[in-house]
């Protein structure tokens, strides 16, 4: 039987073999349409990469902002098939679900993990990686609750950033001199995003909403967080974090499924994936495509 309530009722699958099924059936909708998981911007703003799985491989690829052919494609070994981009500095950044942060050379292709998931404090997950390469910000689970923490990209020198019984999670660098983070947080009773001040460890609730919200990116300048507010569908907004009185503004809503917004190096353009409104939820958008929205007057307004 196909009947997934008939299967969770009457078959209970051990975890390995829940984890070869994922795969395969992961594969089997990759082979009939590619797969667009996620994508970087380049430091300077002139390139973009993207995971494709396609005919059962996953690529790592480069493209201009503005399309057009892909200018490079690496394959990567299938375990990167649950694999997410996180940050291109000099190096591009992965994260792989429990494994960890790894680190991608554009030059030599040379792919090595740098931060391990696991580690006394509790599992590593959400990184995103200083301008500088020197430092690395990452979420730790323990059971149902998240605290933000700071490293070296070798684990060593571990600061804790959040602490309380409210969760922490999602942490992006925010602005020039990595001296702020923007992450998501439940410290208000729902999920809102929150600045937090590196320096003196400040935090000021940036978004006020009764719909569960989530940050995505935060362009190099600090001017433009993207993120994702979670309705009956996925709509885009912006805001721009620098005035006494921050205001959200939407980007679309047109009923669909628009994800993964990343902001341009002067917060001018943000690049996103739409797909049609499904029943199924997942963080790999299937049949994607990747748009670009050009904000110009939008941010005069």
């Amino acid at each position: 039987t196909f009947d997934l309530m008939h299967i969770k009722q009457h078959v209970a699958f051990p975890p390995h073999v829940q984890n070869i099924l994922f795969l395969a059936l992961f594969l089997g909708f990759g082979v009939l349409a590619g797969c667009f998981p996620f994508h970087v911007w380049s430091p300077d703003g002139s390139a973009m990469a993207f995971l494709l799985v396609q005919n059962e491989q996953i690529f790592l690829q480069f493209v201009a902002p503005s399309g057009g052919p892909v200018s490079k494609s690496v394959k990567l070994d299938q375990r990167f098939l649950v694999a997410t981009l996180t940050r291109w500095r000099k190096h591009l950044y992965l994260e792989l679900p429990g494994s960890g942060l790894w680190r991608f050379d554009p030059g030599t292709e040379d792919l090595q993990l740098v931060l391990a998931a696991e580690s006394p404090l509790g599992n590593r997950e959400e990184f995103d990686v200083s301008a500088d390469e020197s430092k690395a910000v990452f979420a730790i689970w323990r059971e149902q609750h998240a605290s933000l923490w700071m490293s070296d990209l070798h684990g060593e020198d571990a600061v804790r950033l959040t602490t309380g019984t409210a969760s922490e999670w999602r942490p992006c660098w925010a602005g020039p001199g990595d001296r702020q983070l923007v992450h998501c947080s439940d410290r208000s009773g729902q999920t809102d995003l929150w600045r937090l001040s590196l320096s003196d460890r400040v935090r000021t609730q940036i978004t006020f909403s009764i719909d569960a919200e989530s940050a995505d990116d935060v362009s190099p300048d600090g001017s433009l967080i993207t993120f994702r507010r979670k309705e009956a569908r996925s709509d885009l907004w912006l805001l721009d974090p620098r005035g006494e009185e921050p205001r959200p503004w939407q980007l679309t809503a047109h009923g669909r499924q628009d994800s993964w917004p990343t902001a341009a190096l002067d917060g001018s353009t943000v690049v996103f994936q739409r797909t049609g409104a499904r029943l199924v939820r997942s963080p790999h958008p299937f049949a994607a495509e990747i748009l670009r929205a050009e904000l110009g007057a939008v941010r005069e307004e």
